[in-house]
């Protein structure tokens, strides 16, 4: 970021405070985008913890092989009360998931469609640089295609953290139902715990990490991103030849 604007404001902009106010509007934004990523990366983190704690506190299947493939090679007891905690450690969890949707949800909203919208207008720079570079002069940032391939690399860039962070916190949540499904289908032990544990994972909503309700930040949003960049670089360009 801080490479972006010091190039684009070297070559573009002349006066101390335009560019002060913009390098100032970059950084506060990218630091909400970190802040973002950060915190639910941090939630991944306890997710997979819990997974962890979860595996080596499930009843063993009977199948040795079975038990193997499911648990490891590696285990330890559990006290009874383990399992209990488990799941008010999902519950809470899953709460602080929503609460971090709820404070983030606009921001998010915003950086997602800026980035979008920054990556769609970088990449047509880039290509009108290349086809017809005395037409795009008077409507760019800067006069170079490499400044214009650098700000499409942040914005993409900025998109893959929020995007791939998010998906891999919801497949990790994911993943402790699974857990619970295979334990409650290979065991002939039967655990209230894990059975309630169960319940709750199977009727609660999925996590799912939303930019204030409009998309779902997962990995589909990456293709459809994609996709639309691609048509409106066409759009543009059929426009400009013109």
């Amino acid at each position: 970021m801080v490479v972006a604007v010091w190039v684009t404001v070297n070559q573009g902009y002349q006066e101390p405070y335009i560019w002060m106010l913009f390098a100032i509007e970059e950084f506060c934004k990218s630091l909400v985008t970190m802040q973002f990523v950060i915190m639910v990366l941090e939630l991944r983190q306890r997710f997979c913890s819990l997974n962890a704690d979860l595996r080596l506190s499930l009843p063993l299947p009977c199948n040795s092989e079975m038990r193997g493939l499911l648990c490891g090679t590696s285990r330890r007891l559990a006290p009874a009360r383990k399992l209990r905690q488990l799941r008010e450690a999902h519950v809470a969890l899953a709460r602080a998931a929503e609460f971090l949707q709820s404070h983030f949800g606009w921001p998010v909203a915003f950086d997602v469609t800026y980035c979008v919208c920054g990556a769609t207008c970088s990449a047509y720079e880039v290509l009108m640089m290349t086809v017809k570079p005395r037409s795009i002069v008077e409507f760019s940032y800067s006069q170079q295609p490499a400044v214009s391939a650098l700000w499409f690399a942040f914005h993409t860039l900025k998109l893959l953290s929020v995007v791939l962070s998010c998906a891999a916190t919801a497949d990790e949540t994911a993943a402790t139902g699974a857990f619970l499904l295979r334990a409650v289908v290979t065991s002939d032990l039967r655990c209230a715990d894990v059975e309630a544990f169960l319940q709750l994972t199977l009727h609660s909503p999925p996590l799912r990490f939303t930019a204030a309700g409009f998309v779902t930040l997962d990995r589909r949003l990456l293709v459809s991103a994609f996709a639309a960049m691609v048509t409106y670089l066409v759009i543009l360009g059929q426009l400009s030849s013109q």
